[in-house]
């Protein structure tokens, strides 16, 4: 395999060309690094509290679907967050071990209900969670509604 000299990558480049010439240019891109800058600023400070950001948005959809009179299964906590099954499996489990949340057997599966020290633990997470959201995206002030509701108008259309 030959060695590539900066020349070569030019004309690589060159002979590729491709529309977008600064990724900053690229709708995907910039919210894929809005979303990354916010996501690891969120996770670096749950650590503290040994919460996950997929553990948080389990104990807060258990916590909303209880405020809606249901006590979830597994695979309603999945397909209610549209996270992987699996993902949701082990999740439960280690917030079954921290205490969190409580599974109730009932065949053919099972309920998951949310203990004291889960709700407890809930409301710390969503204060660092208010305090991330208005650090990152605090400088849009009134904006921040409309960007929701262009968000929101997109996950309601079905995907192509």
């Amino acid at each position: 395999m030959a060695t590539m000299t900066a020349q070569d990558a030019i004309a690589l480049a060159r002979k590729y060309p491709v529309k977008i010439k600064n990724p900053t240019d690229s709708l995907g891109y910039l919210l894929w690094q809005v979303q990354h800058n916010w996501q690891r600023q969120y996770e670096q400070k749950l650590r503290k509290i040994n919460l996950t950001h997929l553990q948080v948005a389990l104990l807060a959809s258990t916590h909303t679907l209880h405020g809606q009179g249901e006590i979830p299964t597994q695979v309603r906590l999945a397909t209610f967050t549209k996270f992987d099954p699996m993902m949701v499996s082990k999740a439960l489990g280690l917030l079954e071990r921290k205490g969190y949340l409580k599974r109730i057997k009932r065949p053919p599966s099972k309920l998951i209900a949310l203990t004291d020290a889960g709700g407890k633990a809930l409301q710390r997470a969503l204060i660092i969670k208010k305090k991330s959201l208005d650090k990152v995206f605090g400088p849009l002030g009134a904006e921040q509604e409309r960007l929701i509701k262009i968000l929101r108008s997109l996950l309601d259309k079905p995907s192509a």
